[in-house]
């Protein structure tokens, strides 16, 4: 079973950054895998190496792109990546010197991370480059709200 599902409502309407974006679940969710499958240190290093490898790419196309778009978020942006991606490096030296396994809190930790990241910040920083992300944001809420209002048992709309 997937750590992390994949929903198209985590799309922020960049087909290029949803599309790394979702290669970064199916990634987490091979290391996962790997572990929960108690692969040897290896293939699961291999894993590890190839996510970190892949993270830094997305990265950098996320800040070049909003670069290229006068993201007035892109500091922060940059320094919230460059705090993950100093931590994943930890993980992955820790692990190198087998100091480290990975644990489901790893894990966890990974894709609690990355779904936060997209929906909040990269939501909210593309948004101010990307008209297409607050029309989805906007859409996301709404839709959102309406699914709580159903799971309290109002089924009232107030749209």
């Amino acid at each position: 079973m997937p750590l992390f599902e994949w929903s198209e409502s985590y799309c922020l309407g960049i087909a290029h950054i949803d599309a790394q974006h979702k290669q970064l679940c199916s990634l987490t969710n091979e290391l996962h895998d790997a572990m929960a499958q108690g692969k040897g240190k290896t293939i699961l290093g291999k894993a590890l190496e190839e996510l970190v490898r892949y993270t830094v790419k997305h990265f950098n196309a996320e800040e070049d792109l909003m670069a290229a778009r006068g993201c007035p978020d892109l500091p922060q942006h940059r320094a919230i990546h460059n705090e993950f991606r100093h931590a994943v490096e930890d993980f992955q030296k820790d692990f190198r010197a087998g100091s480290l396994s990975l644990s489901i809190a790893m894990m966890e930790f990974l894709s609690h991370w990355l779904l936060t990241h997209i929906q909040q910040t990269d939501r909210r920083s593309l948004a101010t480059v990307h008209p297409m992300t607050v029309q989805l944001t906007t859409a996301n809420a709404l839709c959102e709200g309406k699914r709580k209002e159903r799971a309290q048992g109002t089924g009232q709309s107030h749209y």
